[in-house]
């Protein structure tokens, strides 16, 4: 059972989202199967000596809409939803993204391998010392998940190796981050602050 002061912090909290430009709550208010009025699943593992027997994951699963696709709150980055429909050569893929004007926002870019990283998480080591590797799939994801669902495709980064005529991809199915030639074809998911 949470304690009043945390139900109304949580109320605070969600009021104060709510009120971030370009932002709303999806879940509309409606309360969810552990009392409180967002959709995340509580439970509250720590050793403290109230009387709850939730335990908070950390992971709430709201998603936010913003100017043109969906807010990560993990990274406070609007991810472009839906992405391109079409694919494109990587130089297209960054002329693609810095050329967007959706949801009003015309400060788009092609986001970067890090930026993927922290989007989906739970990634190899070796996928921050070598630059490719996996993390979670997009299902795996609390974070992802949220925003999008499960998607299989490819995307390219912004990132590019020691070779550069190459460029880092991503795909949500598996969380394989990896690097092929600028001239394969894949698609674009854009981002902007």
């Amino acid at each position: 059972m949470k304690s009043p002061l945390a139900i109304l912090l949580t109320g605070l909290v969600l009021t104060q989202m709510s009120a971030l430009p370009g932002c709303s709550d999806d879940d509309g208010g409606a309360s969810d199967s552990d009392g409180d009025t967002d959709s995340d699943s509580d439970t509250d593992s720590d050793t403290d000596t109230d009387s709850d027997t939730d335990t908070d994951t950390g992971q709430d699963t709201d998603t936010l809409d913003c100017a043109g696709g969906r807010f990560d709150v993990v990274n406070d980055l609007c991810w472009q939803h839906p992405a391109s429909e079409d694919e494109y050569v990587w130089s297209d893929a960054v002329s693609y993204c810095s050329g967007l004007d959706q949801g009003g926002n015309t400060a788009w870019y092609l986001p970067t391998k890090q930026e993927y990283f922290e989007m989906l998480g739970a990634c190899e080591d070796d996928v921050y010392i070598v630059g490719s590797g996996t993390c979670a799939t997009c299902e795996e994801s609390a974070n992802c998940t949220a925003m999008f669902g499960g998607y299989g495709a490819w995307y390219w980064t912004s990132s590019v190796p020691a070779d550069t005529s190459q460029a880092y991809r991503v795909i949500f199915a598996n969380g394989s981050i990896d690097y092929t030639d600028k001239t394969d074809t894949f698609y674009a998911r854009c981002v902007h602050e």
